[in-house]
């Protein structure tokens, strides 16, 4: 999901389809990260703490095969 997010935003940037000021709201002192990469990162944190989420719910829900020995 990630990759799919950085090249739709890479892609609409290049074909100018947005644009991101350098600093926001004319505020000199605060300046934006890049936003590719920013939204980039915030999906890859999300489907990280998915993972981990669903990794501690598992055992609780009953999804875990028990194994016969």
């Amino acid at each position: 999901m990630g990759l799919l997010v950085l090249y739709i935003e890479l892609a609409g940037t290049a074909w100018g389809n947005w644009t991101w000021e350098i600093h926001p709201s004319n505020i000199p002192w605060l300046q934006t990260t890049n936003p590719p990469v920013g939204a980039f990162v915030c999906y890859i944190l999300a489907d990280l703490g998915v993972m981990k989420i669903a990794r501690y719910m598992k055992p609780k829900l009953g999804l875990i095969a028990t194994q016969n020995h």
